[in-house]
């Protein structure tokens, strides 16, 4: 066993440091959704007037200066972890219908759905972890926010690249 990682993709080495370096502050898209399991939720959202990413009617956290680092306009890649997204008061986050519970003892994993746009088709599915004591059922609407905005991760869309400090 070593200390360090070496992550590839189609033999080009993508980020090589410690796992938990790696699973805090992933170098690409491609390193953040392979290091951890469950995977880092990513979405490739429309970024609105008020300069934020919208995943739903629920405006994500990001820093402004990563926005202001995308190679292309219009939309930005985000990233967040299952254990980094929280049930929250109704109405204060990101409105989810529960599609699945995972109970896994120690551990509950939420995965659902969230409304993008007209089209029931534009939905896009998340994974977040709950309370294992006392997970929502199946059908549920649930509404989940990220637990601190500096947990939520920035990538360019076009070329995968991290974005956030």
């Amino acid at each position: 066993m070593g200390d360090r990682v070496a992550v590839l993709k189609d033999g080009i080495l993508q980020q090589v440091d410690r796992p938990r370096a790696m699973y805090d502050r992933p170098a690409n898209m491609f390193v953040a959704g392979f290091i951890g399991s469950p995977a880092m939720n990513l979405f490739t959202l429309p970024v609105g007037a008020d300069g934020l990413p919208h995943l739903g009617t629920y405006a994500v956290p990001v820093a402004r200066d990563a926005i202001g680092r995308l190679t292309t306009a219009g939309s930005v890649a985000v990233g967040v972890r299952p254990e980094d997204l929280h049930v929250v008061d109704s109405g204060t986050g990101i409105a989810a219908t529960v599609e699945l519970v995972e109970e896994l003892g120690s551990d509950a994993f939420v995965h659902a759905s969230v409304q993008q746009g007209e089209n029931p088709r534009d939905a896009v599915m998340l994974v977040a972890r709950v309370n294992p004591k006392n997970p929502p059922d199946k059908g549920a609407k649930v509404w989940l926010a990220p637990s601190d905005p500096q947990l939520v991760h920035v990538f360019d869309p076009g070329n995968g690249a991290r974005l956030s400090a």
